[in-house]
């Protein structure tokens, strides 16, 4: 796989490509870019955090070359100052204005002395863009630096232009200064080997989706209810567009989508409780029991269930949940509607059966005596002020109207007068 990392440092490129070759990836850089002639994008770093600024970064540079791309940010936090002036992102911008290294070191030393040494760690922020729906980020803390001291003396040989904090840096463990260090020793600082595991987790769940896709697949093979594979995908690519917007964990938006129905009440009631079909999935291709949890909350969510209904407390359920709820509305929301009523054996309509309406979870799932059109009145009409996204409600929208023009129409030909 060719990368393309988002930087111009040259010995940043040159240690990443050491770290991440392990992996097949082939890595270039900017400079790569621009020896080719191709014209490099400013991109203006105005984030609030590493991560932010790293989304931007990537993004720029995947528009402008249309190649997979992934740029990192850091920021220095310390553990002992109040939040108005944490560094954060701004390590060199103190009061909107861009410190020299010796103003750098005058503020840094200050702050030392009027706090004591500083406890000091640079978090670090990574976001890889494979393409428009494929958007992967972190800031983990398995990319953050170790914890170092910032001492109000810095070292009294050594300075190098452009960094003038790492003259101040103090390895809690030796309490010697970085730059006294080996090579040996600093080695085991780097941060390039969470941007390894990093990758490590992209690559083995771009496989994880792949069975998934498979799994579900063979599962609903033989659904005529409305609940087939072509259901969850349509989930699937629904939720990936709501999370792009939402800025939401796309690795668990996915395999939370794929795997929603798979132990549904009215498809597996035996698995409905324990999640069996989606943690067997889950357990058998690796995953860690923190993903298993959060996939499994949103799958014990997602279903309609009246005055009852559950809004997900994660911004990843509330665009699966979303993405569900919009496939039960529209063209295919109608087409479901009569398709489910068909396995269920219901009436298309009866006027004598009236829809039962705020109905809790309970009295929703033993409404046997109902009909197709009374699903509409008793589910589908209210999900438009249901959606939990303000992408997702924007889509609702249009889906709404169709249903309504169809009611319009199926009660006028019902009459016969049209």
């Amino acid at each position: 796989m060719k990368l393309l990392f988002g930087t111009g440092n040259q010995a940043k490129l040159s240690v990443m490509k050491s770290r991440l070759e392990k992996l097949g990836i082939e890595l270039i850089g900017l400079s790569d870019l621009k020896a080719e002639g191709k014209c490099i994008p400013e991109v203006l770093e105005n984030g609030n955090t590493p991560l932010e600024n790293a989304r931007l970064k990537a993004l720029a540079y995947y528009e402008a070359f249309q190649i997979p791309v992934f740029s990192c940010d850091s920021g220095l936090y310390f553990d002992n100052v109040p939040d108005e002036i944490q560094p954060g992102v701004h390590v060199r911008n103190v009061n909107g204005k861009c410190l020299s290294d010796e103003e750098m070191l005058a503020y840094y030393t200050g702050l030392a002395r009027q706090y004591g040494n500083l406890i000091a760690r640079y978090r670090n922020a990574i976001c890889f863009v494979m393409d428009e729906k494929n958007i992967f980020e972190s800031m983990d803390l398995s990319m953050a630096s170790e914890k170092f001291i910032l001492t109000d003396k810095p070292h009294s040989a050594i300075r190098k232009k452009g960094f003038p904090l790492d003259s101040m840096s103090i390895d809690i463990k030796t309490n010697r200064y970085y730059y006294d260090l080996s090579a040996e020793e600093l080695e085991q600082f780097a941060v390039e080997d969470g941007v390894l595991q990093f990758f490590e987790k992209v690559l083995n769940f771009k496989l994880v989706i792949e069975n998934a896709r498979k799994y579900v697949k063979q599962i609903f093979a033989d659904d005529c209810s409305g609940h087939d594979y072509h259901h969850t995908m349509r989930v699937y690519r629904l939720a990936m567009q709501i999370a792009e917007k939402e800025n939401a964990d796309m690795l668990i938006v996915q395999l939370a989508a794929l795997l929603h129905d798979v132990d549904d009440i009215k498809l597996s009631p035996q698995t409905h409780k324990t999640k069996k079909n989606a943690v067997d999935f889950m357990r058998s291709n690796g995953l860690e029991d923190k993903i298993i949890a959060s996939v499994c909350s949103i799958i014990d969510a997602v279903s309609f269930a009246g005055k009852d209904s559950v809004v997900p407390g994660t911004i990843e359920g509330k665009c699966v949940q979303d993405a569900d709820r919009l496939d039960a509305m529209g063209a295919i929301g109608i087409a479901r509607t009569f398709a489910y009523g068909t396995r269920k054996g219901r009436k298309i309509y009866d006027p004598d059966i009236r829809p039962l309406l705020n109905m809790n979870k309970e009295a929703y799932r033993q409404n046997q005596n109902s009909t197709s059109i009374n699903h509409f009145y008793e589910k589908l009409l209210l999900l438009k002020e249901m959606m939990n996204t303000e992408t997702a409600r924007k889509m609702a929208e249009h889906r709404h109207v169709v249903m309504e023009a169809y009611l319009e129409e199926f009660v006028a030909e019902w009459e016969g007068e049209r």
